[in-house]
């Protein structure tokens, strides 16, 4: 008969390994401020200010999120999902609105600008990303453990380019090892952590394009970017 110490050991060895999510900024409800939960309504409200309506004096915008956003945590873990292809419309994803489902492909429409935190985080089978150039902001963590981040980050994918550059001039990622970085005109925005750990940097040259450079963009480097 194994030992208690023996079976332990062995389903540690066999345990998944769980990347644990990413704490977003934390977000500041006011009073009165109703959230949708799928089919759940939490409603924030004060003592004195109790207040009860119905029938016509109910405003649905104030109740459900506009047309056209996909909301935070709306297809978290939906592992059936395995293709997306998001409506007409559709101008922003929400916080960790995909994060862990199936999803092998994803196809982002015209018109929508905001991806939001970790809204693809861990989908790792997601292969295949199309982000249109209307797109002006894609916050942390957003592609972060899927395939398609990973297989850029590895080579297999975007041959000719150390740059994974999408959306309205957005520098994603990094994946060069050069010790001084020429970034390509064009490039409007450098997002968070796309030069992460990147030590072997000593100099980048920012181009004239340049608008913005997010929080973090040069984490754990010593870089002192110069024009």
């Amino acid at each position: 008969m194994k030992s208690l110490l023996t079976i332990m050991i062995s389903m540690l060895v066999i345990a998944p390994v769980w990347t644990p999510e990413p704490s977003p900024p934390p977000q500041i409800k006011e009073i009165g401020e109703t959230t949708i939960v799928g089919n759940r309504a939490v409603f924030l409200m004060d003592r004195e200010k109790m207040q009860a309506k119905s029938g016509a004096d109910v405003d649905l915008k104030e109740l459900f999120p506009p047309e056209g956003e996909v909301e935070d945590w709306q297809y978290y873990m939906e592992e059936s999902m395995t293709a997306k292809s998001l409506p007409k419309g559709t101008v922003g994803i929400g916080r960790f609105a995909f994060a862990r489902s199936g999803l092998q492909s994803v196809n982002l429409p015209e018109g929508l600008t905001t991806i939001e935190y970790a809204a693809f985080y861990h989908c790792d089978a997601l292969e295949e990303v199309y982000i249109p150039a209307t797109v002006t902001k894609i916050e942390p963590y957003a592609f972060s453990y899927t395939a398609w981040m990973e297989d850029f980050l590895s080579g297999k994918t975007y041959p000719g380019t150390d740059f994974l550059i999408v959306g309205d001039g957005i520098l994603l990622a990094y994946r060069g090892d050069a010790e001084r970085v020429l970034i390509p005109e064009g490039v409007k925005t450098i997002a968070a952590e796309s030069f992460l750990n990147h030590k072997e940097i000593q100099e980048v040259v920012l181009p004239v394009s340049l608008e913005t450079i997010e929080e973090d963009a040069f984490k754990g480097t010593d870089i002192k970017p110069a024009k």
